[in-house]
């Protein structure tokens, strides 16, 4: 069955710097994602002090229900590379949802997908970014991926988008932090680029390169690399 595959295809900007490559994708059908691909759900959101963050479960079982929006978590940058496999499933005609007897439906997802069909006329039932509605999935100067506000006209079709009218706090952006479970025990990390980045305040300025270049800072919260520093 792995022969009939598709395949993630990532940026080479979207890493954590330790070999990880990140995209987002959104089918119609159900798959199983192959070559240790891990995909990513958008469990909750939280906004502290104006800073958001978007906290990611990932679908232990590899296996994604149809018309779920998700962060996929890649090895490689090729679609050869990152292989996904549709699974067997059946077409409701009254619904027009396709179903997998062993994949088990998402309710709470704060991502959402869009498609777009194809005429002669050329592009129809395109779906208008709105930057109230929708933040898109990105890095930050700072090296932190996550999602962010856009400048395009039209969703592109297939991908993730994080659904603001899903979340009650309000943010221009929302950091990436993922969370698995390895026997049992919850493993939570910050999807971030492991580059120094500079040191910003709460409102995203830059007030330092590193901190090891400046020791002198006043007392406060800052930004280093998408995480909290508190100087004392």
């Amino acid at each position: 069955m792995d022969k009939f595959y598709f395949g993630a295809k990532c940026g080479a900007k979207f890493t954590d710097g330790e070999g990880k490559y990140y995209t987002t994708m959104y089918t119609y059908f159900p798959y199983q994602c192959m070559d240790g691909v891990k995909a990513y759900y958008a469990k909750e959101a939280n906004v502290t002090d104006g800073v958001g963050e978007v906290i990611c479960k990932e679908i232990t079982s590899g296996k994604v229900p149809a018309n779920t929006a998700v962060i996929l978590e890649c090895s490689g940058l090729t679609p050869k590379e990152n292989r996904l496999v549709p699974l067997p499933s059946s077409y409701n005609s009254m619904t027009g949802v396709f179903t997998c007897n062993s994949v088990t439906p998402i309710t709470d997802n704060l991502l959402i997908g869009t498609y777009f069909n194809l005429n002669f006329n050329g592009h129809i039932n395109r779906t208008k970014y709105d930057p109230e509605k929708h933040l898109t999935f990105s890095i930050s100067d700072e090296g932190s991926l996550g999602f962010y506000k856009w400048t395009g006209q039209y969703l592109t079709p297939a991908k993730a988008y994080l659904d603001l009218t899903k979340i009650s706090a309000s943010a221009n952006s929302f950091r990436l932090t993922l969370t698995s479970e390895e026997d049992g025990v919850e493993q939570v990390r910050p999807a971030v680029r492991m580059t120094p980045a500079g040191v910003y305040d709460l409102q995203g300025r830059k007030v330092a390169e590193s901190l090891d270049d400046n020791l002198s800072l006043p007392k406060g919260i800052y930004i280093v690399n998408g995480k909290k520093i508190v100087i004392r």
